[in-house]
């Protein structure tokens, strides 16, 4: 016997299980950020698996159903703890993107929106048409017949 490890076959049947229900789970979200974030959770599910294994005692080179709960559990927490952070540091930086177009109109109004896009080119285009309306919205800005103006408010 090698080094190699292997499912008994109720393991492989509860892998299945999870695997299906964490893929099931990822077509319910459309944000490519977080699909490219989390793509490897069922690799961490394995590994997390096999460490469980290992830290057996008697294993015999085989990962049970139990160290495959026990991966996919640890793996699913990472991948929860992921997408946490991700959202906080996505809005610290739309948060950042937020100031800089307020500052750049205050500066340079009117200015049309194409001018803006110019400007702030590292900024993806719906991103910055959502900060814009939200802007609008709060009523900092106004999209008026030249371009945007800050508002008197």
């Amino acid at each position: 016997m090698g080094n190699e490890f292997e499912l008994d076959d109720h393991a492989g049947e509860v892998w299945d299980e999870q695997y299906l229900s964490w893929a099931e789970g990822r077509r319910d979200t459309s944000a490519e950020d977080e699909l490219a974030a989390t793509e490897r959770v069922q690799e961490y599910a394995m590994k997390f698996a096999l460490i469980y294994a290992v830290m057996t005692e008697g294993h015999n080179q085989t990962i049970v159903a139990e160290d495959v709960v026990l991966g996919w559990k640890a793996a699913r927490y990472a991948e929860t703890v992921t997408l946490a952070l991700m959202g906080k540091l996505i809005e610290e930086k739309q948060a950042r993107w937020q100031e800089q177009l307020k500052e750049y109109i205050t500066i340079n109004q009117p200015i049309k929106k194409r001018l803006l896009q110019q400007h702030f080119r590292r900024i993806p285009a719906p991103q910055l048409r959502v900060i814009l309306e939200a802007l609008e919205e709060m009523g900092v800005v106004q999209n008026v017949a030249r371009g945007y103006v800050m508002s008197d408010e």
